[in-house]
């Protein structure tokens, strides 16, 4: 009996060891997501646009701008100019850019909504925004000018402070036993450009049922960008609030005059006594005790980011040639990799070319080795229309849909192939296989490798991708989706149909490729007519 006992305790410090060295090997992780002074962070992707260009009158580049979330809260709304100083380029919309009105010397665009930092995103939303330019002319008396890209973002943003305060510590004259004690505290960034930086308060006695809480809060502006004025929301503790109307409402005020519709300015390089607001509430008498003090407000946030081009005038010799070697069809070298000769090396291409973060760029050729891929081939017209027929049949969206109802939308989707290349998508040689982006010195359909280059460029980073990690889940998907044609049709009409809105099929277009595009030929209502009222099964 006295050894079963033993062994049930030794059973019993063995389990407790296990959990104290489990917990004390676990890495701590912060789930407080509302500190640093980040909001929208943007900047150049890398050689998007490059820092130098050759200038051939109508050579046309990419720019190509990170736009990032790095603060706590979600941005619902916000627009991004991007302009020329100098008029030398002309800037034009491209994918992921939403117009919301051309400039003079450039295009406004609408933000996308990017989530601030949670659990399901640590470190926020990135979004990829990229614009079409074009060189249109130079400085003719030098042979190297300057020009200057700047972009400039303005977006609704808000901050949350929370902090801990002691309510009802009145100062006594003989020592009485406290729960907590007022003090002046000084705070870091709260997950926004603006923050609250410091909170002072004192409680007085006014009678013998009501003390006084006077608290000075000081805001500042603690980011690269700019923000004259901040708008209150609320502040409040326990059960006071200034949005309330009975006697437990606070009430606060800047320079003397109480806050209503009125706004809270702010300077960047405030001097003693700027940038604060005064707040008074009546509590009741009791004793002191902690509770948390929110203090949330909104404000208007404009950051601005440049890049300097040198764009070089080349010699009518240095002309000439490039134009010899378009005509003779040649890829340059640094969008020509070696032939892919497994499906692991056309991903390790994958990878290795979206590091790079050029969209053109990226996907312009790729070489895969006829004997390792046999199966592919580039389908003809009547094959891909009967395959779109197949699928629309397939997808639950469309089942039960009027034949007429799927055929709209089979032609439809038709011209954005046509025009999106990939009817163009792979160009047989003897012993390879060229998946070609931008058929240079080549009548071409479009401007990219069609559904390979949007679907990797636009849509796969929702699902995670990290080109760091050659076993990601996401970039075997990439693979696939540039190894078989078939499937590219099938996964974007299911992204088309998805874009699909008010009934009509030409705003799905730009939905789909990411943004709006300049071709010369664009797609008429007539290709993509609007669905008649019936013919919406997605509000069945």
């Amino acid at each position: 009996m006295v050894k079963q006992k033993r062994f049930i305790i030794l059973i019993v410090l063995i389990f407790i060891i296990e959990i104290i060295t489990g917990c004390t090997s676990r890495t701590e992780f912060s789930s407080d997501f509302h500190t640093g002074t980040e909001g929208l962070k943007i900047g150049f992707l890398e050689n998007a646009p490059p820092d130098e260009l050759d200038y051939i009158k109508g050579t046309q580049f990419l720019i190509g701008i990170g736009v990032e979330n790095k603060g706590a809260e979600d941005i619902t709304k916000g627009t991004i100019k991007v302009t020329s100083f100098k008029n030398y380029i002309d800037i034009k919309g491209g994918t992921e850019c939403r117009f919301e009105k051309e400039l003079e010397n450039g295009v406004e665009c609408i933000l996308p909504v990017l989530k601030g930092k949670s659990f399901e995103s640590a470190e926020g939303d990135f979004s990829p925004i990229y614009l079409d330019a074009e060189v249109v002319s130079v400085d003719s008396k030098s042979l190297e000018s300057l020009e200057t890209i700047e972009i400039e973002v303005e977006y609704k943003y808000a901050t949350t402070a929370s902090i801990e305060i002691c309510v009802n510590d009145i100062k006594e004259v003989f020592n009485v036993d406290k729960s907590c004690e007022a003090k002046s505290l000084t705070l870091d960034g709260q997950g926004g450009p603006v923050a609250v930086t410091s909170v002072k308060y004192s409680t007085f006695e006014i009678n013998d049922k009501k003390n006084l809480l006077n608290m000075i809060i000081t805001f500042e502006n603690k980011g690269d960008g700019e923000s004259e004025e901040i708008e209150l929301e609320e502040i409040s503790f326990s059960d006071y609030s200034n949005k309330l109307r009975d006697d437990k409402k606070i009430t606060c005020k800047v320079s003397g005059e109480e806050i209503l519709e009125k706004k809270i300015k702010i300077k960047k390089n405030k001097e003693e006594g700027e940038n604060q607001m005064v707040c008074n509430v009546y509590l009741d008498m009791g004793l002191a005790y902690l509770t948390p003090l929110k203090i949330r407000f909104s404000y208007d946030y404009l950051a601005k980011e440049n890049k300097n081009i040198k764009i070089k005038l080349i010699s009518e010799e240095e002309l000439k040639n490039r134009l010899e070697e378009e005509e003779q069809g040649l890829i340059p070298e640094e969008f020509a990799p070696p032939i892919g000769e497994t499906p692991e090396d056309v991903k390790k291409m994958i990878a290795e070319r979206l590091k790079k973060k050029i969209p053109y760029g990226d996907f312009r050729n790729f070489r895969l080795s006829k004997v390792s891929f046999p199966y592919l081939e580039n389908p003809d017209s009547e094959e891909i229309k009967n395959y779109i027929g197949e699928i629309l049949l397939e997808i639950k969206a469309t089942r039960g849909t009027k034949q007429e109802t799927r055929d709209k939308i089979k032609k439809c989707y038709y011209k954005v192939l046509q025009r999106e290349s990939s009817l163009l998508q792979f160009d047989e040689n003897k012993e390879e296989m060229v998946i070609r982006a931008s058929n240079i010195g080549q009548p071409a359909d479009g401007c990219c490798v069609g559904l390979a280059q949007i679907y990797v460029r636009k849509h796969l980073k929702d699902e995670g991708f990290d080109v760091d990690d050659p076993s990601d889940a996401a970039l075997n998907r990439a693979g696939q989706w540039i190894l078989y044609p078939k499937e590219n049709i099938r996964k974007g009409l299911t992204l088309f149909i998805k874009c699909i809105d008010d009934k009509n099929l030409l705003n799905a277009i730009p939905c789909y490729t990411g943004g709006p595009r300049n071709y010369d030929n664009p797609i008429s209502s007539s290709d993509c007519p609007t669905l008649d009222e019936e013919e919406i099964w997605w509000n069945d």
